[in-house]
C-alpha cells in the first residue's frame, strides 16, 4: 500500500533586512529626530545659528507636543514616567539656546522608546516560540507493570514517573531520578550550553 506524505505550507521566516525595514517603518518619528539632529549638527558646524534655531524649534516643538500628549494620557491613567523630565529638559534647552543638546535629548527619548518596543517584541516572540515547543504528551512509566504509556500533559499527576528520551522536551517540572542527564535549558535560562 503506497504511503502519502502531506506537508502543510509554512511561512518563511522574515530576514533580518526585512525586520530592520519594518522596525524603521514603525519608527518614523525617531527617523525624523535623527534627520533633525543630523541637520542641526551640520548647521552648528557651519555656524548657521539662525537655521539651527529654526530646525531645533521645529523638531523639538513636534517632539514636545507629541510627547506631552502621550504624557498627559499616561498621567490620567496614573502612570508617571521619565517623559516629564525629557519634556522639561527639551524646553530648557530651547530657553537657553542649547539646540544641539535638545536634539540629542529628543533622540534619546525616541530612541529609548524604539529600543523598548524592540525588546518587548523580541520577548513576546521568544515566549511564543517557547509555548509552541511545549509538548502535549508525556511518557509515563506505569508503577506496577513498568510499561511506558503515552498520556496527555493534563493527566500527569504528582508522583508519576516519566520517561524523557534523548532530544525530547521535558513535559513538566520534576525531580531527576536517573544519576546523569544532559538537559538543554537554553530556552528557559538563555544559557547556550547544555547542563
Amino acid at each position: 500500500m503506497p504511503t502519502q506524505t502531506i506537508a502543510s505550507p509554512t511561512r518563511e521566516a522574515p530576514s533580518s533586512t526585512s525586520r530592520a525595514v519594518e522596525f524603521l517603518r514603525r519608527r518614523k518619528f525617531m527617523i525624523f529626530v535623527i534627520i533633525g539632529l543630523t541637520a542641526g549638527l551640520v548647521l552648528w558646524a557651519t555656524g548657521q545659528t539662525t537655521a539651527l534655531a529654526v530646525t531645533a524649534y521645529l523638531v523639538l516643538g513636534i517632539v514636545i507636543v507629541v510627547t506631552a500628549i502621550d504624557m498627559v494620557r499616561d498621567l490620567m491613567r496614573g502612570h508617571w514616567g521619565l517623559d516629564i523630565l525629557a519634556v522639561i529638559a527639551m524646553i530648557a534647552t530651547l530657553a537657553v539656546q542649547e539646540y544641539v543638546a535638545g536634539l540629542i535629548i529628543a533622540l534619546m527619548l525616541t530612541g529609548g522608546e524604539a529600543l523598548e518596543d524592540l525588546a518587548a517584541r523580541r520577548a513576546s516572540r521568544e515566549l511564543d516560540q517557547l509555548m509552541s515547543r511545549a509538548p502535549a504528551f508525556a511518557q509515563r512509566i506505569h508503577p506496577s507493570t513498568g510499561e511506558v504509556e503515552s498520556i496527555t500533559i493534563d493527566e500527569v499527576q504528582v508522583g508519576d514517573e516519566l520517561l524523557v528520551r534523548s532530544s525530547e522536551i521535558l513535559p513538566v517540572d520534576g525531580e531527576l531520578l536517573s544519576e546523569h542527564a544532559t538537559i538543554d535549558e537554553s530556552s528557559v535560562t538563555g544559557e547556550p550550553i547544555p547542563v
